[in-house]
Formats: structure tokens, sequence, C-alpha cells
């Protein structure tokens, strides 16, 4: 007997592990960032590390019909992937990369908005541009990371803006919010940024567009956000008790009875060990996983599932027979700090399963 209720045959699909993905909650939850920020400010859907781990294509096209204006990226192929999957929505280009020459080409070819930071870079681009580029450039407000330091960071700007061939279109900054006295760090380099506006407004400097507000700076200082914010993994909060993460699963396909375990063929190479919360499912039974998680397989103790046989569904995060594992609860048993931390550690060993059913999944499934 097989009490899965999802179908796997082993030759086509090779070893059974999956992660379902919700995109309708993705969707739900760009809406309520749209909602909190209105429509008069632009909406970047930042989709680091492939989307936060949730794929980059399909949270790209969810989040720009759920209301997002733009996407935000740091690869450069990622950008260039969403381009080749017919994603026309501007694309601004966190620095992640190299320029040169052929940077410069893609750029132009594919209309992507480049982030420059010194003066070697800003050279590069218009020496190398055959066309007007829009630009962004990326002020450090007090992260002591990337970004043109805020006390030149004015200059640096009125010169990106006087260069032939570039036509500055973003200044944003990536502000650093603590742990303990969160809203008082960002003030602090709230103010430095506005003050690096102000300086450019007085030098004539016209700027389009000006992003603080990351997904943290929003939770904590929504007041903060000017005409765009740039919000990442709140793009995949879970809304309503509802989790963009919806399962993490696989089957058993060995049995030692002597011994009252189950292996299943997840390990640490596809970040198993990174995201389960110490239990799992067995026909609707949670049993803890036994011994150290090895490089392709772990091990259950199964002594107290009545039945169990090989082909049986493992749930290490979603649902079973009644029974349930959440995203939260893994991350607790973890000590990450939100569900897509989970989703980030699952590997492209797992295949990504879009769940259909929603608007958003229908609308993926049929792009």
């Amino acid at each position: 007997m097989n009490t899965g209720t999802a179908e796997w045959n082993s030759w086509d699909e090779g070893r059974p592990g999956r992660f379902d993905i919700d995109l309708d909650t993705v969707a739900r939850a760009t809406g309520r960032v749209r909602a909190l920020v209105g429509p008069g400010v632009a909406l970047y859907a930042t989709l680091k590390a492939n989307a936060y781990g949730f794929g980059l294509v399909p949270a790209a096209r969810t989040a720009l019909a759920a209301g997002a204006d733009a996407v935000a990226v740091v690869e450069p192929a990622a950008a260039l992937a969403l381009r080749r999957a017919g994603v026309r929505a501007p694309i601004l280009v966190y620095a992640g990369g190299l320029l040169d020459a052929a940077a410069v080409g893609a750029i132009e070819r594919h209309d992507l908005i480049p982030t420059v930071m010194n003066d070697s870079q800003r050279e590069c681009l218009a020496r190398h541009a055959s066309r007007p580029l829009l630009v962004a450039v990326k002020v450090d407000a007090g992260q002591d990371r990337l970004g043109v330091p805020a006390a030149v960071a004015a200059d640096f700007i009125a010169r990106v803006a006087a260069t032939p061939g570039l036509r500055l279109h973003i200044v944003n900054t990536h502000p650093a919010v603590p742990g303990e006295g969160g809203e008082a760090a960002l003030g602090e380099q709230y103010g430095r940024f506005v003050a690096v506006l102000d300086a450019c407004r007085a030098a004539g400097v016209d700027i389009p567009v000006k992003l603080f507000a990351s997904s943290k700076a929003l939770r904590l200082a929504p007041a903060m956000a000017l005409n765009a914010v740039d919000p990442g993994a709140q793009l995949f909060d879970t809304v309503d008790g509802r989790s963009p993460f919806r399962a993490l699963a696989s089957r058993l396909i060995h049995l030692r009875p002597d011994l009252g375990y189950g292996v299943v063929p997840l390990g640490t190479s596809d970040g198993l060990d990174r995201v389960h919360a110490g239990v799992a499912l067995v026909r609707g039974e949670r049993v803890p996983l036994m011994d150290r998680i090895n490089l392709e397989y772990a091990k259950l103790d199964v002594r107290a599932v009545p039945g169990v046989a090989v082909g049986d569904e493992v749930v290490f995060i979603g649902e079973q027979a009644g029974a349930r594992i959440t995203p939260e609860e893994a991350v607790l048993h973890q000590g990450r700090g939100h569900p897509s931390d989970l989703a980030m550690a699952v590997r492209s060993s797992i295949r990504r399963r879009y769940l259909e059913g929603g608007a958003a999944s229908q609308m993926v499934a049929a792009s």
C-alpha cells in the first residue's frame, strides 16, 4: 500500500524528493506590500538567490502579476534568464558582477539597469555603451558593505548624471537593521540617505527613483519608504497561516524491521540537514530522524507506524493524514529566521512543484 497522494514514476523523475510551492501565497504577500506602500510607490520585487529558493521565473511572473512594477536581482545571469523567459518588466541588477565590454553589451541587448558604485564602473559603462543607458547608484548609508560612502555620494551621483551616455535613474541603499536598536539605527541610515538626496536636489540633479526600504525596513518603519521599495523575503511571507513553502517530501525506499528504521533518499547533498524539524510524517505519524543525515540518505524511526511499507510518502514539511509539520516548526528547530531560509537550503536536486488550482499557479503554468 502506498499512502502518499502524489504520483511518482522513478524512471521518469529520478529520486522521489519534491518541494511544493504555493505561488498564490506569493501573490497575496506581494499584494499586501502593494497595499501597504500605495499606488504611488514603485515596487521592485527583489528575487535574490533564485527568488529566495522558490524559483526565479515563476516567482517573478507571480510578483509582477500581483502588483510589482519591476524586478531586482544580484546575479547578472538571473537577469538574462528572466529576459530569455519573456519577462519584459524593468530589471535592476544590484552590484553582483564585474563590468567589462561584454557585460555592457549584454546590458544593452537585454535592457537592464546596472548598478555603479565607483568611477571605474561609471567610465566602463560610458566607454562601451552605444546608446544611453539607465543606471542605478548604490549608496552605503551605514551597512558598511557595498556602495558609495554617504559622505561623498552626492558628488559621485552628480558625476554619473553628467556622464554622456548614462541616464541616472535610481539611487538606492540597503539599510542594515540590527536585532536590538533596529529602529534607531534605521532612522540614522534614513537620515544619511535623505541628506544625500537633498544635496543632489540642491545641485540640480534629478533622481527619478529613490529607493530605501527593504523587507526589514518596511516591517519596522513603513513610513520611511520614499518613492520606491525593494522587498525580498517579505514577498514570501506566511499569509493567513499559509506559507508558500507548502511541502518537502520523499518516499521510503528501504525498511529494516529488525532495527526499526526506514531509509529515505534525501541527504545533506539535497539540503535536508538544513531544512527538517527533527521529525517527519509517515502515514500520519510523527517519527524522529535517526542518527546523522548522510550525503544522500536519512534514517527514520518507524517502529510506531502500523503497516509501514516501502513506497510510503515521507513528509518533512507539510500535511499528511490530518497531521502537520509547519515551516515555522522547522525554522525553530533549525534556528533560522524565516521560511525563505529553508527554501534557499533546498538544493536543485529536489524538484520544485508549483501547485495548481489558484490564479497565480494557473498563470505560471500557462506561460
